[in-house]
């Protein structure tokens, strides 16, 4: 069975490839993956990865801005890609899902992030369906 860090090594070669929706999935297992049973704070061997100012390290947080992205520049969305809505749906800030493997503060920190990552990408998601009152709630993280 392949690592979450063998599936993110997958996601470059995918955008070469005839199916967009490729790379989400990917996407969708590593973070799968990584929550199921890996090293939540796992970051890349040493030269595999460009550095890149600013990013984050994390493999969990490198795939889930992956996943985000796609959401946020309109290529996909609730009907087009279920599994990958859901999981951004599962860290929204109010979200009644337990997440006990985040138990350290550097966790802590992480599953916060993902969850503000999490609550602007739905609430652009409504902005885009015109939507003002769930995009509100959805930043806020009121719904």
């Amino acid at each position: 069975m392949s690592t979450a860090f063998q599936v993110f090594q997958q996601v470059p070669l995918a955008f070469f490839g005839n199916d967009q929706k490729k790379p989400l999935d990917l996407y969708v297992k590593c973070i799968r993956k990584i929550l199921k049973d890996e090293n939540l704070m796992q970051i890349p061997p040493p030269g595999t990865l460009p550095s890149i100012p600013a990013a984050p390290l994390e493999i969990l947080a490198m795939s889930f801005d992956g996943l985000t992205s796609f959401f946020r520049d309109g290529s996909f969305n609730q009907e087009n890609a279920p599994d990958g809505y859901k999981l951004i749906n599962e860290f929204r800030p109010n979200s009644s899902k337990e997440f006990s493997r985040f138990t350290t503060p550097k966790e802590k920190l992480l599953l916060k992030t993902l969850q503000i990552y999490a609550g602007f990408t739905l609430g652009l998601i409504a902005w885009e369906k015109k939507n003002r009152a769930t995009t509100a709630k959805k930043i806020s993280g009121n719904s």
